[in-house]
């Protein structure tokens, strides 16, 4: 937590710099050396986040086609007591489609 807090003051003390120097040995004495340490773009740190929310987005989608689907087939066999094929493909589709959007729903990969 305490290092949080240093580094947020770092980074307001030095707005515009997009590395953070240091001129310090492994003791914490100042040497001749100097060391460059890159902060994290925050283009990159908002690109992650987009393409996370996308991911659940993907994710979420898949998930409630497959539950449209499976409603649909339950609803539809419990009024005919018959296996529509149709809706089994639709089924099997959607799952299909849950296991790309997630690989943790995906069978395991046997070698």
């Amino acid at each position: 937590m305490i290092t949080a807090v240093i580094l947020a003051w770092m980074l307001l003390q030095f707005p515009g710099s997009t590395g953070f120097h240091t001129q310090v040995d492994h003791r914490g004495m100042p040497t001749g050396e100097r060391i460059v340490v890159d902060l994290p773009d925050p283009g990159v740190a908002a690109a992650a986040k987009r393409a996370a929310a996308y991911q659940e987005k993907q994710f979420e989608d898949s998930f409630n086609h497959l539950v449209k689907t499976l409603v649909e087939f339950a609803d539809q066999y419990n009024s005919d007591r018959k296996i529509d094929v149709k809706k089994v493909k639709a089924m099997k589709k959607a799952w299909r489609e849950l296991e790309k959007s997630d690989p943790w729903f995906g069978e395991e990969k046997t070698r």
